[in-house]
């Protein structure tokens, strides 16, 4: 199956062909693996392109523990068309000027990584400052340092839970971490899950999705226990 297959609705919704390093790193771990699995594209609102739910597709989906934490990951695929219109003047030979419309597919890559939380929260979104638009829902947290540096998105009613999650030692974590500060990785609360993505036009590895999970779950480590209500989080090995 060619990867431009199920564009605009044609697409499959779940493909299980196991192959490839990813599925035989699964097997070997006891992950879940599948080749092909769109719903996921679907249940995470926060990322690139999910508004359109034309062309979204998630690929290599897994599932397994690490850090005993349940850890979910895939190669999220936004295809769209962009369209460009072109003017050719050609005045010089007495011809009225005309127009052509261009259609161009685009695919933008992007790998997704999430940690299975205990209950359901609000949505709360954290990212560097610029990576993300102004919006009613940006929250100040009265740092100005952390301020100046990242946005904060939540509705007015859910900011006790924003500064119950950002603490002083939170803030001071992502102030200071690599994955934060250089590599822009946003992290957004949303239902039961924390996820995050950054672009990856290329394949994914183990070693990247697992890195990945580290960060949110160097995160969670860091936000008080009584945020969790006493929850235990959803079972997960232990790192291989």
């Amino acid at each position: 199956m060619g990867l431009l297959d199920g564009v605009f609705g044609k697409k499959p919704e779940k493909v299980a062909h196991h192959d490839g390093p990813l599925a035989q790193w699964s097997d070997q771990y006891g992950w879940e693996y599948m080749f092909r699995n769109d719903e996921w594209a679907d249940r995470f609102p926060g990322i690139p392109g999910y508004r359109s739910r034309v062309g979204n597709e998630a690929w290599h989906a897994m599932r397994g523990g690490h850090r005993w934490k349940k850890v979910e990951s895939f190669h999220y695929f936004h295809r769209y068309t962009e369209r460009e219109e072109r003017y050719h003047d050609h005045d010089f030979d007495f011809d009225a000027d005309s127009r052509s419309v261009h259609h161009e597919l685009r695919i933008d890559r992007y790998m997704v990584v999430n940690i299975l939380l205990p209950q359901e929260f609000p949505v709360l979104t954290v990212s560097k400052e610029g990576w993300m638009g102004d919006s009613l829902l940006d929250l100040n947290m009265d740092s100005p340092t952390f301020d100046k540096t990242f946005k904060v998105k939540a509705k007015k009613r859910d900011s006790e839970f924003a500064r119950s999650v950002l603490t002083d030692e939170v803030m001071g974590f992502l102030l200071e971490d690599q994955r934060a500060m250089e590599y822009d990785w946003p992290f957004r609360f949303e239902g039961n899950n924390l996820y995050t993505w950054h672009p990856r036009p290329d394949h994914m590895d183990v070693m990247e999705i697992l890195g990945t999970a580290d960060y949110l779950i160097d995160i969670i480590e860091r936000i008080p226990e009584h945020v969790w209500g006493g929850h235990l989080f959803p079972g997960g090995q232990h790192e291989q």
